[in-house]
């Protein structure tokens, strides 16, 4: 039976809450001002309003619909919040004395994130839908899996053959 956005909303909120916590949770060091329920709310808001009538038979489907908006959503909010205006390229920093580590936090640069997901959606458009399903959706490989129709063994593969493609077009 196929679900409409607005009858999917109660059910996968609390997931699609939960990726959007442990999204920010990881990347915490980015200086954002979103929050996870601004984000979940914000996805909801454009797949409602692009696709109002669209139909979706399977929860995976919907994943991979929520995956892209959310990914959309995080690039043009990482573009507003690097224009020229806002400062541009300069960097912000927070330094409590008492906390000075030796070694730089983890940080992932969404456009160059963004760039190299591209290039792979080119060259391979499984594997950057499970990028996209596990980096955005925040979902287990096991989830991504299943919702490929690939064994987890494979999901592995294609998730360790992606990380390392999208950091060599990242530049890492």
């Amino acid at each position: 039976m196929a679900n409409k956005i607005h009858e999917l909303l109660p059910i996968l909120y609390k997931e699609l809450h939960q990726a959007a916590e442990d999204y920010f949770r990881i990347h915490q060091n980015n200086f954002h001002t979103l929050q996870p329920t601004a984000v979940v709310h914000e996805v909801f808001l454009r797949m409602s309003h692009y696709s109002p009538d669209q139909n979706f038979s399977t929860k995976h489907e919907f994943y991979i619909a929520a995956a892209q908006c959310m990914r959309q959503f995080l690039i043009e909010y990482h573009r507003r919040r690097t224009a020229e205006k806002r400062g541009g390229e300069m960097v912000r920093v927070q330094i409590e004395m008492n906390q000075v580590q030796d070694k730089a936090p983890d940080f992932i640069d969404i456009f160059a994130l963004h760039d190299a997901l591209n290039l792979l959606e080119t060259s391979d458009p499984q594997k950057a839908e499970l990028v996209k399903l596990k980096f955005f959706c925040g979902l287990t490989l096991a989830e991504v899996a299943e919702i490929l129709g690939i064994s987890i063994a494979t999901a592995d593969r294609w998730w360790a053959y992606s990380k390392a493609f999208l950091a060599l077009k990242m530049g890492n």
